[in-house]
């Protein structure tokens, strides 16, 4: 600590007698008549350098683009960790450990990077370091933002089908490092097409921003000679549809992918012959890649009630519960199935997803003898 009296206008150098480098927090305060309560407290980190590669990162289809930080001391008695550092795709800032003779403290360095937010629109307005998906129905509503290396010229671009459509230039951004763009100039020219690309072009490049895709991406589906087929579908390259089994939602979905024609390969017979499923639609997109979920809520998603559950003597602990929810066999005293049991429990509870009335993992009443494939809303069997 150190103190500086004057009676004077002066100037005053408060950092003159204290160690150097400075490195962490210093508070200043003032008192007197003219300085009362008057007290700044400034971080400092005298002598670091710190060098990113890339100087500023892009926005790819997994995150950020991976970047490599290196930190070095300038002055004598410093000391800077670690001296380089990775950052991978959800990575923003590292954060260094900083000694001195004038302190220690640790550093949070965030390299510029390119981020996306939407405004308005129902979104809760949190920054993304991956391209946005948007509803079609709701794409004029907001503005979308878009942090970029330094004050630029930019425009949004407007795709579908691989042609381009409409180009929009950024709303004033009085000098800042970013892009603004009114949702609403792009309202007719998305909803026109249904599915559209969403790209920010500056310094002759263009970056992904969103992809804008219906939210109602059928009105049913249904089987027709082991194949899947969409009705009032979305036609769109990627359309996926995932089936998860009801007597089995331990199992992973199959996923079947949706021709131009909304109509899938035929499915294998593990997958008809599994009893009652319930299908997800979702357009698959390399730009904005995600995890199906452990069970489908209610958006885009249809049962195929009426499928009757026939073993395969593939699994036998697997089948043995499958039987067991299908109404087909009581619950065997087999060790094996422990694990399937304990998967059941937190599915059976009223929190877990439900999807127009199915609910994994609850037993059914005998299944009919006949095997039925329209694809329709039922009750939610009952735990027996």
């Amino acid at each position: 600590m150190t103190h500086h009296r004057s009676v004077h206008d002066t100037t005053v150098d408060p950092w003159r007698d204290l160690a150097r480098p400075l490195a962490g927090p210093y508070e200043i305060t003032v008192r007197g008549p003219l300085g009362r309560g008057l007290a700044r407290t400034l971080e400092f980190a005298e002598g670091l350098s710190v060098i990113s590669h890339p100087a500023w990162r892009e926005i790819t289809a997994n995150g950020l683009e991976p970047a490599t930080v290196g930190a070095d001391a300038t002055l004598p008695d410093l000391s800077v960790t670690p001296p380089m550092t990775h950052l991978g795709p959800a990575d923003t800032a590292v954060e260094l450990q900083l000694d001195s003779p004038g302190g220690a403290t640790t550093v949070r360095v965030t390299p510029a990077h390119m981020a996306l937010q939407r405004l308005g629109g129902g979104s809760r307005g949190e920054w993304s370091l991956q391209p946005l998906r948007l509803d079609t129905e709701t794409i004029g509503e907001g503005e979308l933002l878009v942090r970029l290396p330094r004050a630029v010229d930019a425009r949004l671009i407007v795709r579908s089908g691989g042609r381009e459509l409409q180009t929009v230039p950024s709303g004033e951004t009085y000098g800042q490092p970013m892009a603004r763009f009114r949702l609403a100039a792009i309202a007719d020219t998305v909803g026109a097409h249904g599915l559209a690309q969403l790209d920010v072009r500056f310094d002759g490049q263009d970056f992904p921003a969103a992809r804008c895709v219906p939210r109602r991406l059928a009105s049913a589906v249904h089987l027709e000679d082991d194949r899947l087929v969409l009705v009032d579908g979305v036609r769109a390259e990627g359309l996926t549809a995932a089936l998860y089994q009801v007597y089995a939602p331990w199992e992973p979905p199959y996923l079947a992918r949706l021709s131009a024609d909304l109509v899938s390969d035929p499915l294998p017979t593990r997958v008809i012959t599994a009893g009652p499923l319930v299908a997800l639609l979702r357009i698959e997109d390399p730009w904005l890649p995600s995890d199906w979920p452990e069970w489908p809520g209610r958006d885009n998603s249809f049962d195929l009630a009426e499928l009757t559950w026939q073993p395969t003597g593939q699994d036998p602990a697997g089948e043995a519960v499958s039987a067991y929810l299908a109404g087909a066999a009581a619950l065997p005293d087999l060790p094996d199935i422990a694990p399937l049991l304990f998967d059941l429990y937190p599915r059976g509870r009223p929190s877990y997803p439900r999807c127009h009335g199915q609910h994994p993992g609850r037993r059914a009443a005998p299944a009919p003898a006949s095997r039925r494939r329209a694809g329709r809303a039922h009750q939610a069997p009952r735990l027996g």
